[in-house]
């Protein structure tokens, strides 16, 4: 099943069989785009990232792994190669109107916050590992590094 945005109008992805559960109430869900990367042109990796309580200040990046030699949950530093995804979008849930907003600069009390974020990368043709590594400078939050996303590309 393909991953999709949340709307048409927005970058956030809902639907995706590549999702994560962290501490703090965070998520990630992660999708490529196209669905299926082709090793013609380069490929979107596109993580959002949810959380329950509101935002959360963290990093967001991303590198092909090997898929002989996995990385370890706290392998930071061990290895090249790593991409920082830029922030593409950020939103917050307005209870009242029932819909996602942009989220303000200061975000007041506790909100369903979520930020996207997209880095191209070139995949040569073949099965690969994407890996993608998490910062967080939110001590609810861990930092973590993500190894287990297998995708094949023609």
């Amino acid at each position: 099943m393909p991953a999709e945005p949340t709307s048409a109008a927005r970058k956030a992805i809902e639907a995706s069989e590549v999702m994560y559960y962290l501490t703090g109430e965070s998520t990630l869900a992660a999708a490529t785009l196209p669905d299926r990367p082709t090793s013609k042109q380069p490929t979107v990796v596109r993580v959002t990232h949810t959380n329950s309580y509101g935002r959360v200040d963290s990093d967001i990046f991303v590198r092909l792994g090997d898929l002989k030699v996995p990385l370890d949950a706290e392998d930071f530093d061990t290895v090249s190669g790593w991409q920082q995804a830029a922030m593409v979008e950020e939103l917050v849930w307005e209870i009242e109107k029932e819909d996602w907003i942009a989220a303000p600069q200061d975000i007041e009390g506790e909100a369903l916050w979520c930020a996207t974020y997209d880095v191209r990368l070139q995949f040569p043709p073949g099965e690969h590992l994407i890996e993608i590594k998490i910062l967080s400078r939110e001590e609810a939050v861990c930092s973590i590094v993500l190894s287990n996303w297998r995708v094949r590309v023609k």
